[in-house]
């Protein structure tokens, strides 16, 4: 209350903002024991940060030396940081803010679990689809103008499904201050879109119909996601290992 009173008369807290008091768990180390103070077992966010971003950089250039992807110096510097910093940040936000949870950074930048890697790569496929069709994001809004989607596939109907529901996570987050909520949503929308890029032909020029509709599926999906990632704080990436 005393917090809460200091930030009125400073002027941060008025009537047009909203201040709440709320819980949250502990963080476990992998053995599922509580970090200490006391037995100076705590990891300091910076060093965090820097193994996050090492261990990404590592990554990077081991995936490039065996599938022979090239990547600059600065490419990689940007990448790994991107992709280091974001990851530590999801891992957070999409614990349920009561719950205890346990840190491990294996489990932080898993390619294959719910983690930014998953996000980015998915992600990364849909600027990859825009490249081969010779398209831009403004081509694709602008074939939105004249075109409707057409609904063919159950893959199709099942992302979408969940790409509407964006506006009621967005208010439950808001309303129970819960953000593991919006990623539990970009999650469900990386595993959505990739299912859809798995089971259906997106890019089809014999069927320009069909390649409109997809395509636009596909920009939707997009800007969901990237407006998921600026509310979370993750910046994505153009190539991913």
């Amino acid at each position: 209350k005393a917090i809460f009173q200091a930030a009125n008369q400073l002027g941060f807290h008025t009537d047009k903002t909203r201040l709440d008091h709320v819980s949250f768990g502990h963080v476990l180390d992998k053995d599922g024991k509580k970090f200490s103070t006391s037995d100076g077992n705590l990891i300091k966010l910076v060093d965090l940060l820097d193994e996050a971003r090492d261990r990404s950089k590592m990554e990077m250039i081991n995936r490039s030396n065996e599938n022979k992807i090239v990547y600059s110096e600065e490419e990689i510097q940007s990448n790994s940081e991107k992709i280091g910093y974001s990851s530590v940040k999801y891992y957070d936000l999409k614990q349920t803010r009561e719950s205890n949870y346990k840190f491990d950074y294996d489990l932080i930048l898993d390619p294959k679990g719910n983690t930014a890697v998953y996000l980015f790569y998915n992600y990364v496929r849909i600027n990859s689809l825009k490249r081969k069709a010779n398209m831009s994001s403004e081509d694709i809004l602008n074939l939105a103008n004249k075109h409707s989607i057409k609904i063919s596939h159950e893959k199709e109907r099942a992302l979408l499904l969940t790409l509407i529901t964006f506006q009621e996570v967005i208010e439950d987050v808001l309303q129970n201050l819960m953000l593991n909520k919006l990623a539990e949503f970009v999650y469900t929308v990386s595993i959505k879109f990739s299912e859809f890029f798995d089971e259906c032909r997106i890019l089809d020029p014999e069927n320009p119909e069909l390649q409109t509709s997809r395509l636009m599926i596909t920009e939707l999906t997009k800007i969901t996601m990237k407006q998921s990632f600026d509310l979370l704080g993750l910046t994505p990436v153009n190539r991913i290992w």
